[in-house]
């Protein structure tokens, strides 16, 4: 049954659930440049490392991060029942040279997705086109693009058959908001397809 929903899903002995267990690790590290990648004297607000010495600037910085997730699905007579959930921890040179560094957890997905409703914080539906996200080296968010930290959302999807879906969603304004607290309506989107995740 567990291949109905793709590769990756694992039966649960004694249920009829599927799970797929999700991960990376990454550890990332520069010499003589800022933390996360900025070089050295290129930010003057950048948390003292904006300049060349030796008692305000780490010669080698380093980003760990790591990130778990849990698809779980089963199915119901009004169609799949599913519940996902992803997060992780982070952990960053401090900005000074000698202090500690402290892990910072966070969450950028846990929704449940039930006979074309989907409820929690997501990748937007008004996202059609987005950079990766997480999962990209340098993490660009462009305007109104939720993907890498999520969004969250009320909404509701219609399926009309061969590839053509319709949704409406009800979403957080935060993200789409410009610099004057006016709404970005150049992101929305009404018809279209949107693998949440």
């Amino acid at each position: 049954i567990c291949s109905l929903y793709g590769d990756g899903f694992y039966y649960i002995p004694g249920t009829d659930t599927c799970l797929k267990l999700g991960g990376y690790l990454r550890v990332q590290a520069e010499y003589n440049m800022g933390n996360g990648g900025v070089a050295v004297g290129t930010n003057a607000i950048e948390d003292g490392q904006a300049r060349f010495t030796r008692d305000l600037t780490n010669d080698i910085n380093y980003r760990v991060r790591a990130e778990t997730s849990w698809d779980v699905r089963q199915q119901t007579e009004y169609g799949p029942l599913r519940t996902y959930l992803r997060f992780g921890v982070e952990n960053n040179t401090p900005g000074g040279t000698g202090g500690g560094s402290t892990p910072s957890p966070y969450w950028d997905r846990a929704f449940l997705q039930f006979a074309g409703f989907t409820v929690g914080r997501a990748r937007s539906f008004f996202d059609l086109f987005t950079y990766g996200g997480a999962y990209s080296y340098h993490n660009v968010r462009v305007s109104g693009d939720t993907g890498a930290s999520g969004q969250n959302l009320w909404a509701y999807t219609a399926q009309f058959g061969n590839g053509f879906s319709g949704s409406l969603s009800l979403e957080d304004p935060i993200n789409h908001r410009s610099n004057a607290g006016v709404i970005d309506v150049t992101s929305a989107g009404f018809f279209g397809f949107n693998g949440v995740v």
